[in-house]
């Protein structure tokens, strides 16, 4: 279920520009290049990589203010994307798992 939710989340997300997705995997492609010369000892080409890593975050930066890509919301599971997907899977319409999951939660509340 947690999978599927994923899926809906990244598909409502949209497809984000190249750009993004370029600097992203040049953050990945640095990040483990640095790894791999801390792992090595060699110390300073792992500075190096660190200070292109943070070059590379600016310019993430930079473009999501430019596209307005909230960072926080990018790969964010909801509790609206888990209960899209019960309803989805169960036919159960999602006001009624939303009213039910209500009723539960002021159950957990209530004193023993």
């Amino acid at each position: 279920m947690i999978d599927e939710a994923g899926a809906r989340a990244k598909l409502l997300q949209g497809a984000l520009p190249e750009e993004v997705i370029e600097v992203n995997k040049r953050i990945k492609f640095i990040v483990h290049r640095m790894e791999n010369a801390t792992a090595g000892h060699e110390f300073e080409k792992a500075r190096f990589y660190s200070d292109e890593e943070r070059k590379e975050r600016e310019n993430l930066r930079v473009l999501r203010e430019k596209y307005h890509i909230d960072e926080t919301a990018v790969g964010t599971v909801t509790r609206d994307d888990i209960e899209q997907v019960v309803a989805n899977w169960t036919g159960v319409p999602v006001a009624t798992i939303r009213k039910d999951s209500a009723a539960s939660d002021q159950d957990d509340k209530a004193p023993s």
